[in-house]
C-alpha cells in the first residue's frame, strides 16, 4: 500500500494541476525482505507516460537502507 500510495502521489504531483486525482491502473510488487522493526521509507520516480497515463517505480527501504520491496505501475490522471 505504501508503494502504491507513494507512486500515485508522485504522479499526481507531477501533474501541472496538483488537485488532479490519479488512480492505479496496474502495479507489480516484488517483495525482497521482511522488515523487522523501525521506520520504512518509500522513494518513487516517474519513468514515463503521456498526458493522462503515467508510469512510476517505487522502492521501500528500512531505516538502515536495506531494500525491502520494489514496485512498478501505471497510473491514470482523471479528467475533472
Amino acid at each position: 500500500m505504501l508503494l502504491d500510495n507513494g507512486a500515485g502521489l508522485a504522479v499526481r504531483n507531477f501533474s501541472r494541476d496538483k488537485v488532479t486525482p490519479a488512480v492505479t491502473v496496474s502495479m507489480a510488487v516484488n517483495y525482497i525482505a521482511a522488515v523487522k522493526s523501525g521506520e520504512v521509507t518509500a522513494t518513487t520516480r516517474i519513468t514515463g507516460g503521456g498526458r493522462t497515463l503515467k508510469f512510476a517505480e517505487a522502492e521501500l527501504h528500512d531505516q538502515d537502507g536495506k531494500l525491502l520491496a520494489t514496485a512498478s505501475g501505471a497510473f491514470k490522471l482523471l479528467e475533472k
